[in-house]
C-alpha cells in the first residue's frame, strides 16, 4: 500500500524509486525462514533440528513425545506445497498452526511436529490454488458468495460496483439463464438456498481484508479501490463455481451492473462491466446487443488513453461482434464508425497489418459518407505505412487526403519549380512587413479540420524528405503550413515549419536577413505555448541554420545543449542525438 502511494506521488515529488523483482523462495532460503519460526538449533553434522535443551542428545524428544524433526525435510515439503511463493508459504504456515500440527513444548522452548501426518493432512493441496481455496471454505458459507462476485468483477473492485451486485443470491443465478429464458444447471447447491444469508457488505469487507486476502489502495482518480492481494486468491475464489456455471454468472452480473450504473468512458468501472459482459452469454435481442457495443466502445476508448491498446482493440472487436450483421453501416452508422476507427488506430499501436486493412477497408468501402467520416482511419493508415517504410505509399494517401479536403500541389517537376519560385517571393515580402508583435497576438488554430490538414502536411514534409521521388515537394508543402498558420492562426506545426524556412532562405537562397526573420518568427510562435514535441526540433534549426550566420558560435553551445535534454524528455531520440553530436563538433 505504501509503496503504491509513493509510485502516485513519484512524478510530482521529482524522487526516483528503484524497483527489484523478487522471484519464488529457493529450497535454501524456506529452511531458514523454518529455522527461525521454529526456533531450531544445530546439533550435531545431521542437520538441522528442531531446538532442544541444552546438552540434550539427538534421541531426545519433546515433551509430547514426538521425535525432534530434520526441518530441512520440512522445508521441502513447504517449498513443494507452495512452489516457495513468499505468500503461500506463511498461509501454509497458519494453516499448520491452526490445524495443531505444529504443537509447542514449553519444557524446552521448541516447536514439535510430525512430518508425517503434515504430508497425509496436506496432501490434497498439491497446488496453491487448491491451498487458497480450502482457506476460503475454512471461512463461514455466508463469505463464499462475496469472494465469487469479487473475483468475477476482475483483479480489483470499487465500492460503488459491489454494492449495486451485493443484494443478487448466486446460488438463484445459476439456476436461470437470464440471456436465453430457460434452466442451466441444476447440480450447483452444495450451501442450499433456504438458509441462505449473506454478510454484511462492510463486515465482510472489513474481515476479509483483516484475514489477508484483499488490500485497500487508493486509484489514481483518488477513489478506495480494493484488490487482491495475490491473483492466485482471485484464481481460488473463482474455483468455488462450477466452470459450467461461471460463464452465466458473470454475464448476469455485467447485466445487472449496465442496468445500476452510469457508464461512459470516463466512469472508473467500465472496464470490470465490459469483461462481465464478455464472459456471458450473448444476447439475441438486438438493442440489448447495442448496449454492449456502446459499453464496450467506451472501454476500448478508456484503454486507448491508457495506451492499452491490445485491451481496446479487443473490446472494438467484442462490439463489432454485437452489431447487427446485415444493415450496421446504415441502421448504426454512427457506433459503427466509432468501433472500427478506434479499433483501426488501436491495431496501428499494436502493429497487426492486417486488422488495420481490415478496418480501413471497412470504413472506405462506404463511399457515400463524407471524407470528413474517414479522416481518422486515413491517419492511422498513414501512420502504418510509414512504420513499415512504405514512404511512397504513405505520401499517396496522404496527398489524396488532402486532395479531398481541397488542398493540392502541381503534380510535374516544372509546375512545381515555377509554384515555388513564386511563393518563395510572396511569403518574403509578407514577412518583410511582419512585426513580432503581430506574431505575438496571433491566434490560435481552433477549427479541428485546420488542425488535421496541418498535421497531413507535416506528416508530407517528412515523407518528401525521406522519398527521393517528391524531394522537390518538401518546400511546397512547409510554404503551406506557414501560410496556413499567418491566415488562420497559431499551431504546434508551424514554429518548426518557419524554421526549416530559415535553413531554406539562409543556407539556399543565401538571404541571411530573411532567414533569421523567420527564425525570429519561429521562436516567437513558441514563447508561451506547450508545443513539446516539436520545440527541440525547431530549436536546434533556428541555432544551427539560421542564427549561426550572425551569432558568435559560443551563443550556440547553450541552446543545442538544451535541445539534447529537452528532446530525450519528450523521446525525440533523433534530434538528441544530433543536438549532441552538434554540441560536440562546437
Amino acid at each position: 500500500k505504501t509503496i503504491h502511494s509513493l509510485k502516485q506521488k513519484q512524478e510530482k515529488s521529482q524522487f526516483q524509486i528503484t524497483e527489484i523483482s523478487l522471484g519464488n523462495l529457493s529450497r535454501e532460503s524456506v529452511t531458514e525462514i523454518l529455522s527461525d519460526l521454529l526456533c531450531y538449533r544445530q546439533i550435531g553434522k545431521k542437520g538441522l533440528y528442531g531446538g532442544a535443551i541444552n546438552g540434550a542428545d539427538d534421541n531426545d524428544t519433546g515433551g509430547d513425545g514426538q521425535q525432534k524433526q530434520n526441518i530441512s525435510e520440512l522445508a521441502e515439503l513447504c517449498h513443494r506445497r507452495t512452489i516457495g511463493n513468499a505468500f503461500f508459504l506463511f498461509t501454509f504456515i497458519r494453516r499448520l498452526l491452526d490445524d495443531g500440527l505444529f504443537t509447542w513444548d514449553a519444557t524446552n522452548q521448541i516447536w514439535m511436529w510430525n512430518l508425517r501426518n503434515i504430508v497425509e493432512k496436506t496432501a490434497a493441496s498439491t497446488n496453491v490454488v487448491k491451498l487458497m481455496k480450502e482457506e476460503l471454505q475454512r471461512l463461514p458459507s455466508s463469505y463464499h458468495p462475496g469472494f465469487v462476485k469479487v473475483a468475477c468483477i476482475g483483479d480489483s473492485f470499487k465500492l460503488e460496483v459491489l454494492d449495486a451486485i451485493w443484494d443478487l443470491d448466486i446460488y438463484d443465478l445459476q439456476q436461470y439463464d437470464f440471456m436465453q429464458g430457460q434452466s442451466l444447471v441444476s447440480s450447483w447447491s452444495q450451501e442450499g438456498t433456504s438458509n441462505y444469508v449473506e454478510s454484511d457488505l462492510k463486515n465482510w469487507i472489513s474481515e476479509i481484508e483483516r484475514k489477508g486476502f484483499i488490500e485497500k489502495y487508493e486509484c489514481m482518480e483518488g477513489e478506495v479501490t480494493y484488490r487482491w492481494i495475490h491473483d492466485k486468491v482471485r484464481e481460488a475464489a473463482l474455483s468455488l463455481v462450477p466452470v459450467e456455471v461461471l460463464w452465466s454468472l458473470k454475464g448476469r452480473l455485467g447485466h445487472v451492473l449496465l442496468t445500476k450504473l452510469k457508464l461512459n468512458e470516463s466512469s472508473s468501472s467500465i472496464f470490470a462491466v465490459a469483461n462481465l459482459l464478455q464472459g456471458g452469454y450473448t444476447p439475441s435481442n438486438q438493442e440489448t446487443k447495442t448496449e454492449y457495443a456502446k459499453i464496450y466502445l467506451h472501454a476500448a476508448k478508456k484503454a486507448s488513453s491508457m495506451s492499452a491498446f491490445v485491451s481496446a482493440a479487443n473490446y472494438c472487436g467484442w462490439g463489432i461482434s454485437m452489431l447487427s450483421p446485415s444493415d450496421h453501416w446504415e441502421s448504426q452508422y454512427e457506433l459503427s464508425l466509432d468501433l472500427h476507427t478506434v479499433a483501426a488506430e488501436a491495431e496501428v499501436a499494436i502493429g497487426r497489418t492486417e486488422n488495420v486493412l481490415l478496418r480501413f477497408k471497412a470504413i472506405t468501402s462506404q463511399t457515400h459518407r463524407p471524407m470528413t467520416d474517414k479522416l481518422r482511419v486515413y491517419s492511422a493508415m498513414v501512420r502504418r505505412l510509414a512504420g513499415l517504410g512504405m514512404t511512397t505509399d504513405a505520401a499517396d494517401h496522404t496527398l489524396y487526403v488532402l486532395k479531398e479536403l481541397g488542398v493540392t500541389f502541381p503534380k510535374n517537376k516544372p509546375k512545381r519549380v515555377f509554384s515555388l519560385l513564386s511563393k518563395l517571393k510572396k511569403i518574403k515580402k509578407q514577412v518583410q512587413r511582419l512585426d513580432l508583435a503581430e506574431i505575438k497576438n496571433l491566434p490560435n488554430m481552433n477549427d479541428p479540420l485546420d488542425v488535421f490538414i496541418q498535421k497531413m502536411l507535416s506528416q508530407l514534409a517528412k515523407f518528401c524528405y525521406r522519398n527521393k521521388r517528391d524531394q522537390l515537394l518538401m518546400p511546397l508543402v512547409i510554404l503551406k503550413i506557414v501560410e496556413n498558420t499567418l491566415r488562420r492562426g497559431a499551431n504546434e506545426y508551424g514554429p518548426l515549419s518557419f524554421s526549416m524556412l530559415g535553413l531554406l532562405f539562409c543556407g539556399i537562397k543565401h538571404d541571411v536577413k530573411t532567414g533569421n526573420k523567420m527564425a525570429d518568427i519561429a521562436m516567437e510562435l513558441l514563447r508561451g505555448k506547450s508545443y513539446k514535441n516539436l520545440e527541440p526540433q525547431t530549436v536546434y534549426t533556428v541555432w544551427c541554420f539560421s542564427r549561426c550566420w550572425q551569432y558568435p558560435l559560443t551563443d550556440i553551445v547553450e541552446p543545442v545543449s538544451r535541445v539534447y535534454a529537452d528532446a530525450l524528455i519528450c523521446g525525440d531520440v533523433e534530434s538528441s542525438m544530433i543536438s549532441i553530436w552538434q554540441y560536440i563538433c562546437l
